[in-house]
């Protein structure tokens, strides 16, 4: 059970990272009534825009029913998938996608004592039908397409991959780890692959490059902790020690220091910096980050991080000893295009692209089903019935959890054990 759960929660992570989601928090989720009154209450949330027919409901956008079309021919559709209860410019939403929102959406928010608690839910989940569709429509007029190679890597051998590992209880564990029907996870993929390339697209604007590098330097400075920019040359001792328990002996020491020493003269005589850290260094890092470092108090080794911070702007430091070996350190100011290559600068630019999608799906309509309300108090009561489990039900939980790791235990033991005896019988 351990590796499908953690490439269905890598999923889920992603849909998350990429939609927002409730509260910002573990799973994705949105509103499917945006004009909710501050006091509302779940019952009485449901206001919709519009109740449709059942032709405009079922309504898709070619592109979008092209896809799906083809997704149905891998993964059997569910009724949930089959009953659609929204339809949001001209891309339908299925029973399978609101029992998705409300119970992650709820799960997510479990215990919060926000106020207008169920406002916040509502319009997160409101969110993240329109952004979906904003991504389909936005991947019509840009002309995109799911390649054939795209389709199979991302859904065909996908889904191969995890009935491989769980044969015929393949949906049911995806349905317990993710609150969807396998048909409507892999849907979720979809999403997410035309978010990937909307963003690669957008990310290589430079205006809104040159808006994000901005407010990611913005970020750092006006951070409560400080924000500071180095690159260094780092000596490393050896990876193997000579002493009794593999230990670094006294002597290696003395000769990386003694490197070390002769780098750091040659940086005292005014040699080039970052020629020095490309023929001397040898920290690999230096290679991902040449404009050095991005980093705040409590990232980095103790030695390596006072120094850093004790430095001028420009300045260099003599030797600093840490586990890793002898660093020379450079201190650089923030301001500085490295600062593309930060994790910052990676979060703020999806944060603001979500801004920017979730803006411009602002006005998209939202046509219900006559049964909307019904099917939505249907699944806020399931998850009501999840958060509140009886005994019997949490020690039966308890022991099929017990019995699946057990058994994958007990395969992954007998496979070693069988591959061992292979390469000893050659």
């Amino acid at each position: 059970m351990k590796r499908l759960t953690a490439l269905i929660i890598a999923g889920v992570l992603v849909t998350t990272s990429i939609l927002g989601g409730c509260g910002k928090k573990n799973v994705d989720k949105n509103n499917l009534t945006p004009n909710m009154p501050d006091n509302s209450s779940v019952e009485e949330h449901v206001t919709p825009n519009r109740i449709g027919s059942p032709e405009e409901l079922v309504s898709n956008l070619e592109f979008n029913a092209e896809f799906e079309a083809k997704l149905a021919e891998v993964i059997e559709k569910k009724d949930l998938d089959n009953e659609i209860l929204i339809n949001i410019s001209g891309v339908p939403v299925s029973a399978a996608f609101v029992r998705y929102a409300v119970l992650a959406c709820n799960q997510s928010y479990q215990g919060s004592t926000e106020e207008n608690i169920e406002q916040i839910k509502a319009q997160e989940i409101d969110s993240y039908f329109r952004v979906n569709s904003y991504l389909v429509n936005k991947a019509i007029e840009m002309g995109l397409t799911v390649s054939e190679d795209e389709f199979t890597e991302n859904f065909t051998d996908m889904y191969a991959q995890f009935k491989q590992y769980y044969g015929d209880d393949v949906d049911s564990v995806i349905e317990m780890y993710t609150y969807q029907t396998p048909y409507a996870y892999f849907l979720t993929s979809f999403y997410n692959l035309l978010y990937s390339k909307i963003y690669e697209e957008r990310i290589s604007d430079e205006e809104f490059a040159a808006s994000v590098r901005e407010a990611t330097l913005t970020d750092m400075l006006e951070s409560e902790t400080e924000y500071v920019r180095a690159k260094h040359i780092l000596i490393c001792f050896p990876e193997e020690g000579e002493g009794e328990n593999g230990e670094v002996t006294e002597e290696q020491k003395l000769e990386t220091l003694n490197r070390a020493r002769e780098v750091l003269a040659l940086v005292e005589s005014g040699e080039d910096f970052d020629a020095l850290v490309k023929e001397h260094g040898e920290d690999p890092g230096m290679e991902s980050y040449p404009g050095g470092y991005y980093f705040t108090t409590g990232k980095m080794v103790e030695q390596f991080e006072e120094t850093a911070f004790a430095l001028k702007e420009g300045d260099i430091s003599g030797l600093v000893e840490t586990n890793y070996g002898y660093h020379i350190i450079q201190r650089l100011p923030l301001d500085d295009d490295a600062i593309l290559a930060t994790d910052e600068y990676m979060s703020k630019s999806y944060e603001m692209f979500a801004e920017e999608l979730d803006t411009l799906s602002k006005d998209y309509e939202f046509v219900y089903s006559e049964n909307y309300e019904s099917r939505y108090a249907d699944f806020l009561a399931e998850y009501e019935e999840m958060a509140n489990p009886t005994v019997e039900e949490e020690t039966t939980m308890e022991e099929t959890f017990t019995v699946d790791y057990d058994q994958e235990n007990q395969a992954e033991v007998e496979a070693e054990n069988e591959a061992d005896a292979e390469v000893q019988a050659e």
